[in-house]
């Protein structure tokens, strides 16, 4: 009994990994077609390709946007997701709590704190732009976990 309960554990691990690998190798695809400039599925995968044998050399707009644009947001969302799991996991093993909610610690608040006092201040800082306010309310969100 207890080998079967092992093997269908670690079945369901595969299951998730693998489906979870697919989404993400998915969505990433998916996102290299999105934006404001039309690019259709297969102008992104030959895009994408082309990108890979020549080394990064563009030979149009569309593979210049997917080089400079697309694959650089996409490679960041896939690391921010990977960081805030990781920081979920962490939190979790921190606090000891099954139930760890953001609103209840607190930290949902202390990101919407920071944001919400930075914008009203006026808060700029040349060169970061539309990145200062997820950084602001991760300071905002660490204070109010500590």
């Amino acid at each position: 009994m207890e080998g079967t309960k092992a093997s269908r554990a670690k079945f369901k691990l595969a299951l998730v990994l693998g489906l979870g690998s697919l989404s993400i190798v998915l969505l990433f695809i998916l996102s290299l077609t999105t934006g404001a400039m039309e690019i259709s599925f297969n102008n992104a995968m030959s895009g994408l390709w082309n990108l890979i044998q020549n080394g990064g050399a563009h030979e149009n707009t569309q593979e210049l946007v997917l080089w400079q644009i697309r694959i650089p947001r996409a490679l960041g969302v896939i690391a921010v997701g990977v960081g805030l799991s990781v920081a979920g996991a962490v939190m979790q093993a921190l606090i000891r709590n099954p139930l760890v909610d953001p609103y209840i610690t607190g930290v949902s608040s202390g990101a919407a704190l920071g944001v919400t006092t930075a914008v009203l201040a006026g808060v700029t800082i040349a060169g970061l732009g539309v990145y200062l306010t997820p950084i602001i309310a991760f300071i905002g969100a660490v204070m109010a976990f500590l």
